[in-house]
């Protein structure tokens, strides 16, 4: 039997993904597996791209969010730099292998 139990919580540790004028956005520096349950879900559910926003919004929180949202200046490089990040975090959090990414999909294992 796999015995889950709660662990206390606490601040969660943040790391600076982008600045907007000044202002510095944070995200957690690990994202738990189950945003990542939640994401296949939602994808299932909504498509890829509900789902992708949903954890955007997760992981930046409101005020990142917002402040990408109102962001007049920004180009879809910035924003697909910024969905790179917080997708490869989400992804990273179902690596049982000890790295803090995913291995790329085409690697060939030698």
């Amino acid at each position: 039997m796999i015995v889950l139990d709660s662990k206390p919580g606490g601040n969660e540790e943040r790391e600076p993904l982008f600045s907007i004028d000044g202002v510095e956005y944070t995200v957690p520096k690990t994202v738990s597996v189950g945003l990542a349950l939640k994401y296949f879900k939602s994808a299932r559910l909504y498509g890829v791209d509900m789902a992708i926003a949903d954890v955007l919004e997760t992981v930046l929180g409101s005020a990142g969010y917002d402040g990408l949202t109102n962001y007049e200046g920004l180009t879809p490089e910035d924003l697909a730099a910024v969905i790179d990040v917080v997708t490869k975090k989400m992804l990273g959090a179902m690596d049982t292998s000890g790295k803090s990414e995913p291995a790329p999909a085409n690697s060939s294992g030698s």
